[in-house]
């Protein structure tokens, strides 16, 4: 989450890094976020009044550029209309997330990344690479929420965000989608998938 980095101070941007890391390395999100930044493309006015075109060519570089770009012109438009609403987001507690979901292209793990990480919220968000890594654990098929509530129910709530990112990192570097390196990986003992032979 390295791409997060000092947008963490600023919701827009945070946001909008939350976007471009979605589906791509860490390095090509900050290109992405970079480029916009170059063009100063960091708040909603000057997104909107670049348009779509001069957005994607920012943006195409993570991944899904045209995708992204429309979200986060779409972000921009609404966050127009309701200037406060990032802002605020924070108070609105249990129902933060529910909000947030309602702007399009915002998930589950884009939703609970930003509460996690702006307004301090004890949300758990689940990646491709902790989904997979709880699959193989658990030896079953589990859904968004199902991982999520595994994760909580096994970290205190103050280590959810180190816990997150140590995840992400078994995931990438051991438990891969091809070819894991069980004999690496420091659930193999406990992980129903290994193909360590424990004696």
């Amino acid at each position: 989450m390295r791409v997060f980095g000092k947008s963490r101070e600023n919701p827009f941007i945070l946001l909008v890094s939350i976007i471009l890391s979605q589906n791509t390395s860490d390095s090509n999100a900050i290109r992405a976020l970079e480029n916009l930044e170059k063009l100063g493309l960091t708040e909603p006015t000057s997104i909107v009044n670049a348009g779509l075109e001069k957005v994607l060519q920012a943006v195409q570089v993570s991944g899904l550029g045209k995708i992204k770009a429309e979200r986060i012109m779409k972000l921009s438009e609404f966050l127009l209309e309701r200037r406060d609403f990032l802002e605020k987001i924070c108070e609105k507690g249990e129902k933060a997330r529910d909000e947030l979901m309602q702007l399009r292209g915002i998930g589950p793990k884009t939703a609970d990344v930003f509460l996690l990480i702006y307004c301090g919220i004890p949300t758990f968000p689940v990646d491709r690479h902790i989904n997979r890594v709880t699959e193989r654990i658990v030896g079953k098929k589990m859904s968004y929420d199902e991982t999520s509530a595994f994760w909580k129910e096994k970290v205190p709530p103050e280590k959810y965000r180190e816990a997150h990112l140590k995840l992400i990192f078994v995931g990438r570097k051991y438990c891969r989608p091809a070819n894991p390196r069980c004999e690496f990986c420091p659930f193999n003992k406990s992980c129903s998938s290994s193909k360590i032979t424990i004696r």
